[in-house]
């Protein structure tokens, strides 16, 4: 396929030069000794469906690196794009499959799955596999048996890997169910009943899980859930993340919501006698579902990353809307508003080549500069994560206030409360207290309720030591050099 090709340069080219992140290096930790360490991990520390974990495990086994971790990702995609354009040739026959395939595999939310390791790029292509498998397999003229059992086996991976994707097995139950297909719903709920079976082992894995969330935060109402909602469809059909730019996306995404309703209407009939009400079906349970999470979560621990199941059905959908009322021209127009929107924010995303932190560039700066004996502070503990994957010089990094619990996650340990925290992770220093030490800080002031209490490390370091030249700063990341004061406790 001819989108192959750039897709594959832009995600290789980027899964190459971008650095790790928080959340990479926790994949990197679950995934690094064995299958086994990535199970209990996924379940434990991780609290999420553990499949994605094993699964990267068993691909880190011939190699550690993080680029080739990332490969595993950049292959998901890619494996996508041909279940995408036989997706096209079900709902769009007479469109050129490349203006879906197109805005889906260069889309700012399949690009950033693809560099990242976590499971939401294989989640994408389970979302995909899912909806082809189940028109081949309950909604043609002619179902297929190897279909459905392909079906089932997909859907109890997608579990597997992600708890949300099982909304899609609901929608699709719905589709048969509104569609009165009663012999290929019967089909259908025997075979969630051997999916149900074959997922019985999350039922003591889930309640734990949850209850792994306990630090404090705000749920959100009922209006602002609708409103999550709302912006949520905006980032995967106008995916503009650009903030001078966002003028655009506030009244671009008004504009686009009332023309797709507007063709809707115009369509009522066309829709109707089509296949595109199952999709529509889908896509409105799947979103219905999605609603309560986003009250009972809020949007930042339900991101948009998180909710990744829906961008093939709600983009097809959308490209499937503006077809059926204006015709392949409508479709391709959108298509390429897609595209051009999720361009800016690729771009803004990843202009400076660097993720959260830009831990290669932080490692490169302390590499060129640093001495023997000066040690490596990092706040957050988190933070020393990612720079240990890239930072190879000569000394010692020490987290603040502690190194992470990596048994289980639990981000209000990494917040300061007094100072002697900093003195005793100084004082598991070999050798005793260094005259000089490189500090690193992250930009991750607050988490939900969590406040990490910079301040009183700033209140620390201005009265114990001076700082030797001026800081450094990175992206979400500064470095300085310190140098303790004569007399100084530090």
């Amino acid at each position: 396929m001819l989108a192959v090709l750039p897709v594959g340069l832009v995600t290789l080219f980027l899964a190459h030069q971008l650095n790790v992140w928080v959340d990479e290096a926790y994949s990197l930790q679950t995934t690094g000794a064995g299958l086994a360490h990535a199970l209990r991990q996924a379940i434990h520390f991780e609290l999420q469906s553990p499949g994605y974990f094993v699964a990267l495990g068993a691909w880190r086994l011939p190699g550690g690196s993080f680029f080739w971790a990332r490969l595993f990702s950049v292959l998901c995609l890619l494996c996508t794009l041909p279940v995408v354009a036989r997706l096209a040739r079900i709902h769009l026959p007479d469109l050129n499959p490349l203006w879906v395939v197109l805005p889906l595999g260069l889309h700012s939310w399949s690009v950033y799955a693809a560099i990242e390791l976590r499971a939401y790029a294989l989640v994408v292509l389970l979302s995909a596999l899912l909806m082809w498998l189940f028109h081949l397999g309950y909604r043609q003229q002619q179902p297929s048996t190897r279909a459905q059992l392909a079906y089932l086996l997909i859907a109890v991976i997608a579990v597997y890997v992600q708890y949300y994707v099982g909304f899609m097995l609901v929608a699709h139950g719905a589709v048969l169910l509104a569609h009165r297909q009663w012999p290929a719903l019967v089909r259908y709920l025997l075979g969630m009943a051997a999916v149900a079976v074959a997922l019985i082992p999350l039922a003591w894995v889930v309640p734990a899980q949850v209850g792994g969330y306990a630090f404090a935060y705000e749920r959100p109402d009922w209006p602002l859930a609708f409103k999550s909602l709302y912006w949520r469809l905006g980032d995967y059909l106008l995916p503009m993340t650009a903030e001078a730019l966002q003028p655009v996306k506030v009244w671009g995404q008004r504009a686009l919501a009332l023309g797709l309703l507007a063709c809707a209407v115009i369509a009522r009939r066309r829709l109707l006698r089509s296949g595109l009400l199952s999709l529509a079906a889908a896509v409105g349970v799947m979103l219905l579902l999605t609603l309560p999470m986003l009250k009972a979560w809020g949007a930042e621990l339900v991101g948009a990353r998180h909710t990744i199941y829906l961008l093939v059905p709600l983009v097809l959908l959308a490209l499937s809307v503006a077809h059926a009322a204006l015709g392949p021209r409508a479709a391709a127009a959108l298509s390429l508003v897609i595209m051009l929107a999720s361009a800016t924010s690729v771009v803004d995303r990843y202009s400076g080549l660097a993720k959260e932190g830009d831990w290669i560039r932080v490692a490169r700066h302390i590499q060129a500069s640093e001495r023997a004996g000066q040690p490596v502070l990092v706040f957050r503990a988190q933070s020393a994560l990612a720079l240990r994957v890239h930072y190879a010089g000569k000394n010692r990094l020490v987290p603040l206030p502690a190194p992470s619990n990596l048994v289980t996650w639990d981000p209000g340990a990494e917040a300061l409360t007094d100072e002697a925290q900093i003195d005793r992770a100084l004082a598991t220093l070999p050798g005793g207290k260094a005259d000089e030490y490189w500090l690193v800080t992250d930009a991750g002031y607050r988490y939900m309720s969590i406040h990490y209490n910079h301040d009183l490390l700033e209140r620390y370091v201005q009265r114990r030591f001076t700082v030797q030249g001026r800081a450094k700063s990175f992206k979400g990341s500064s470095v300085r050099l310190l140098r303790r004061r004569p007399g100084g406790e530090g």
